[in-house]
């Protein structure tokens, strides 16, 4: 019986074995690329020519080359690509991804380029058309026309309110006083829904657009600062050179991307507004307006505020440039400041 016992005790080892060395022979190398090319360091412009290539000790089967998710090229047994960057190529930071396979494995290496416009922004300077009064108490956010009425939110803790306002009266149509928790941020109104961002508590507050009737709220993991929506997406912006495009219904980050120049990432991208097609907005601590490409990122042109608010509206409690709104009924732009004096009328002007 003992013999009997050992017996099959050395059949279960035996094949204990057989098991661990098929597991063993199936299961694939370390990752057989040792590097990738080019660096997040390099930097190229829209049009240039990229070298992607990789470093391998090991013959390969086959390799392919990805970018932002998708295959320019067929897949090849060679070790770099030359590839074209399209003018429609994203600006900023761009995913790679170099997928190599031998002896039925597939290795993965990831690398980031970076993509800054190739073209200067056109400079111009915003051309005031028309001024109405505005009020020294609104710490201007958020600005945005609707169904003919003037919308804006008023920020900092204890004071953030949203207000909707006859125009060009100005005269206070209806206005929610926000808990002193909240720091009101940028707005927006899509499909009769006022989206409200707050700057650091993380929350989105929406609102009937015609009652101002709180009707939900969500959450965001970043700092809120700027809002606006294309008739179909939000896009926000948080304080950096990012803007943020956003699923309405959820809230939830579709995509992002960078607005830069030719020089570079532009930071504390705040308000924002979308006008044909283009994004308007402000930079804090600036009196100019960036019109951004939004399908790219890239500037395509500032205009400067700097003589809109004159020396003698300016007093203690002036603050920062920062409000553009567009009446979709009229066509007009309307830009103000944090506490300014004035709301301007205007249009963008010819070169500098």
């Amino acid at each position: 019986m003992k013999d009997l016992q050992s017996h099959y005790h050395i059949l279960s080892v035996l094949t204990l074995l057989v098991v661990l060395i098929s597991c063993s022979s199936s299961k694939p190398e370390k990752n057989i690329i040792k590097s990738t090319q080019p660096s997040s360091h390099t930097i190229y412009k829209s049009g240039d020519r990229v070298v992607f290539s990789f470093k391998s000790n090991v013959k390969h089967d086959s390799a392919m080359l990805l970018i932002d998710g998708v295959e320019p090229m067929k897949v090849e047994k060679q070790k770099t690509w030359s590839y074209l960057l399209p003018k429609s190529q994203m600006i900023g930071d761009n995913r790679y991804t170099i997928v190599v396979y031998r002896d039925g494995h597939r290795y993965e290496r990831d690398g980031v380029f970076k993509v800054h416009p190739k073209s200067k922004p056109h400079y111009t300077k915003l051309e005031l058309q028309r001024e109405f009064n505005h009020s020294r108490k609104s710490y201007t956010q958020g600005l945005e026309f609707y169904d003919g009425k003037l919308y804006e939110s008023s920020g900092e803790y204890g004071k953030s309110f949203l207000q909707m306002m006859e125009f060009p009266s100005m005269k206070v149509v209806k206005r929610v006083d926000l808990e002193a928790a909240y720091f009101a941020e940028g707005v927006t109104i899509l499909n009769d829904k006022l989206y409200m961002l707050t700057w650091k508590e993380n929350v989105v507050l929406v609102y009937d657009a015609k009652t101002l009737e709180k009707i939900d709220q969500m959450s965001y993991p970043t700092e809120g600062w700027g809002l606006t929506n294309d008739g179909v997406n939000l896009y926000m912006t948080d304080g950096t050179s990012s803007i943020f495009v956003v699923d309405p219904s959820t809230f939830k980050t579709i995509r992002q991307f960078e607005v830069l120049t030719d020089k570079g990432a532009v930071g504390n991208i705040n308000e924002l507004e979308w006008i044909d097609g283009k994004i308007w907005a402000n930079v804090y601590g600036y009196e100019s307006v960036l019109i951004i490409d939004p399908t790219t990122g890239e500037v395509e042109t500032i205009a400067d505020a700097n003589h809109l608010l004159s020396p003698k509206e300016r007093d203690a409690t002036t603050d920062v440039f920062n409000g553009i709104a567009k009446d979709h009924k009229t066509g007009k732009i309307y830009v103000t400041g944090k506490n300014w004096s004035k709301l301007f009328e205007i249009e963008v002007g010819d070169d500098k």
